[in-house]
């Protein structure tokens, strides 16, 4: 049967015909309406347009169709019988046996009510009463976001997974939250919760105040746990989250965070605190109560486009309560307080450090407090009009320090270095650098401890020149359907010796590396107190190749010979003799593979001191990584050697593995902890299982095992 299309609206003023005249009612302000059906009737004796059979009504994004539509002009209102379906402008689908709406399609009543949202959530209810486009109101009414499952022949219709049903829901788009009146929670049919007043966002709501997932465990130290987080928005910059943190063993902890986004920057704030029962050394309950409880604190802000201020505050009650609790797993804290200036490739840094650690052996009297200290950096071109010259830089390094502590050496720094850099690439692509530099240090020091039993208390200043040149040159070959590219690198560096003096106490440089990140480095030390010695000259090459698709593999190897005969400060980790240990790094990156192996080589028996491998296997239903540590007699570290597992599986479309091992394979052998999880994830819900075994004792936290249970309901927390 041919339609006939009304183009309501555009057309009203135009067209004479009393059926497309009086089917507009909708003030002329209003957007158009398109109708279009099967079978169109007028009766202008009651006012009423008649639509039959495939009915579609249009205005702007909004959509209802039905088997038969009434418009009855008088009243301004619209009423569709028969398979009715509305699509609002927010995206929702209404579904109905019948349903009177306004004409303009905003506000109406409708029987049998059905809406499936923009998520795929649905409401289903005995009546509706449609407010306007952002409000309407429930009566008996349901609600899940889960999958319905259809019901086999002659089978009842079955409950989905969870859902609230209530007698009274109101849905406000314009607030964002759905109000629930005496509601109650069924698992696959079975109440489980109830309460008189439920409230959860709409589906793609803003940050909203409520409860967010809970989260049940057990484990050996506490005892059975639970926590509840509370959120709330206290407004567009800034909200805080308050968690009731119960444990049968120890008592209540609370727990709370704090954040807030500002015109310059943000902050935010957590913490948490308790009152258990005192525990002695090896976590038996004795007499009294203590406190316990942590600060983690972090903001930055800009002052202008070149300064800005910030602070980072890590501080805990004592050394275990972190790891207890399980907050972290940090065996040393540290807090700073800061304020920058950065313009270019220059900068200034004011800083005060102070520092905590959470290790058996650490005693707070001997913990460093340093305020200030003082980095700055000062580079600018040399201000030669040679064109060989024109790119080489001028720079300045200056750094101060005050370090005290209440028991132990006291260090006062001023530090200076002025530089001189020259970058030069030939036509044929060799590339050079010179780096000439000038360095001066004054030391006034307190109480340093000599080898020999004594300590020294005075003054000591130290001037280090220094001079390096060093040449690469990058060669690109296209082999096959892959770029290989070789870079031969040398330096030398020529400076004096006796570069630290014994009574400078080494505050900032306690475990320094030799690797390949810092081979080709004058200075390989990460703070001042530290210099190295001598003249020296470092080789090696990097080679890498990548083909199209992005996989590729690198080599590099190198070391270092010294040419005056003097140690490297500390032995730099496997120096021998005047010919330093080999370092090098092979990657592979070939996904999903990726594996990367840093080591050393003994330059005299081939030996390896050093070995690290990082790897991973990453498909779509499987993945796998592996780290793997180990030193032998490192001067600092000694000996260790560690394997750290993890891995997940997918088992089905729902379901998650997860597994975690770390291990010491040094001396006995022993296991340092363990742990697998069970993840589920649907439509509508998520649940994390995890089990988690540690094998080490520190103090008041003994070896022990513990599961935890997280549930989320799609849109409620």
């Amino acid at each position: 049967m041919k339609k006939n299309l009304l183009y309501v609206g555009i057309l009203a003023g135009l067209l004479t015909n009393p059926f497309f005249s009086c089917a507009y009612a909708a003030e002329e302000t209003s957007s158009p309406v398109y109708m279009e059906a099967d079978k169109l009737g007028y009766d202008q004796k009651n006012a009423l347009v008649l639509a039959l059979g495939k009915v579609e009504i249009v205005q702007d994004t909004r959509i209802l169709r039905a088997d038969k539509v009434i418009y009855y002009q008088e009243q301004n209102i619209v009423r569709a019988t028969g398979n009715v379906s509305l699509l609002d402008e927010e995206g929702n689908v209404y579904f109905a046996n019948d349903l009177e709406i306004t004409n303009d399609l905003k506000q109406g009543v409708i029987q049998q009510f059905r809406i499936r949202l923009k998520d795929n959530s649905l409401f289903a209810a005995r009546e509706a009463h449609r407010e306007d486009e952002k409000h309407f109101t429930l009566k008996k009414a349901v609600y899940s976001p889960c999958k319905l499952c259809e019901p086999k022949e002659g089978e009842d219709a079955k409950a989905p997974l969870w859902q609230i049903k209530a007698s009274k829901v109101k849905y406000d788009e314009q607030e964002q939250k759905v109000t629930y009146n005496n509601a109650r929670l069924e698992v696959y049919g079975v109440p489980v919760l109830w309460s008189p007043v439920f409230m959860h966002p709409t589906p793609g709501a803003d940050r909203k105040t409520g409860i967010l997932a809970p989260e049940y465990s057990h484990s050996t130290q506490l005892g059975t746990t639970f926590k509840l987080p509370v959120y709330y928005n206290i407004a567009p910059d800034k909200d805080a989250t308050i968690t009731p943190y119960l444990t049968s063993k120890s008592g209540p902890v609370l727990m709370g965070q704090y954040r807030q986004l500002t015109d310059n920057g943000s902050y935010e704030f957590d913490g948490s605190g308790t009152y258990p029962d005192r525990l002695d050394a090896d976590g038996r309950e004795i007499s009294g109560r203590d406190f316990r409880g942590h600060i983690f604190a972090k903001g930055d802000s800009d002052i202008n486009d070149k300064w800005n201020w910030g602070f980072d505050v890590n501080r805990s009650s004592d050394d275990t309560y972190l790891r207890r609790y399980k907050f972290s797993n940090d065996t040393s804290l540290t807090s700073r307080a800061f304020a920058e200036r950065i313009e270019g490739r220059n900068y200034l840094r004011l800083q005060g450090l102070t520092f905590q650690g959470l290790r058996v052996e650490d005693n707070p009297d001997y913990e460093p407090l340093i305020a200030p200290e003082m980095q700055a950096h000062l580079e600018t071109t040399a201000g030669f009009s040679d064109s060989k010259l024109a790119n080489s830089k001028i720079y300045m390094d200056a750094d101060s320090m005050i370090l005290s502590r209440i028991k132990g050496a006291d260090s006062r720094r001023i530090s200076a270095t002025l530089g001189w850099k020259l970058p030069y690439i030939t036509d044929n692509g060799q590339i050079f650098e010179l780096d000439t530099s000038y360095r001066s240090d004054a030391y006034s020091l307190s109480d340093v401890a000599l080898n020999n039993g004594d300590s020294f208390s005075g003054t000591k200043n130290r001037f280090v020149p220094q001079a390096s040149l060093s040449w690469r040159y990058p060669m690109l070959k296209r082999v096959s359907n892959a770029n290989l590219i070789v870079e031969p690198i040398v330096m030398a560096v020529a400076s004096k010796n006796h570069n630290n003096p014994y009574v400078i106490n080494n505050e900032d440089s306690r475990t320094p590396e030799f690797t390949e990140s810092n081979l080709f480095s004058a200075n390989r030390f990460a703070g001042r107190d530290l210099i190295e010695n001598g003249s020296r000259v470092i080789y090696g090459a990097r080679t890498s190749l990548q083909d199209d698709q992005a996989h590729n593999a690198s080599l590099m190897l190198g070391q270092e010979r010294r040419l005056n005969g003097e140690q490297a400060v500390a032995d730099m980790s496997g120096d021998n003799g005047n010919n330093s240990d080999y370092v090098g790094e092979i990657a592979v990156n070939y996904l999903p593979v990726n594996l990367s192996y840093r080591l050393k080589i003994d330059s005299e028996n081939f030996s390896l001191p050093y070995s690290e491998i990082h790897s991973s296997y990453n498909a779509n239903s499987f993945g796998f990584g592996a780290d793997y540590i180990r030193l032998n007699n490192d001067i600092y570290l000694g000996t260790k050697e560690e394997i750290m597992e993890n891995g997940w599986l997918m088992l089905s479309e729902n379901w998650k593995w997860t597994a975690f091992g770390r291990h010491d394979l040094a001396g006995g052998r022993r296991n340092i902890s363990a742990g697998s999880g069970l993840v589920y994830t649907d439509e509508c819900l998520t649940i994390y299982t995890d089990l988690a075994r540690e094998f080490t004792r520190d103090r008041d936290i003994a070896p022990g095992t513990s599961i935890s249970v997280r549930l989320g309901l799609k849109n409620l927390n």
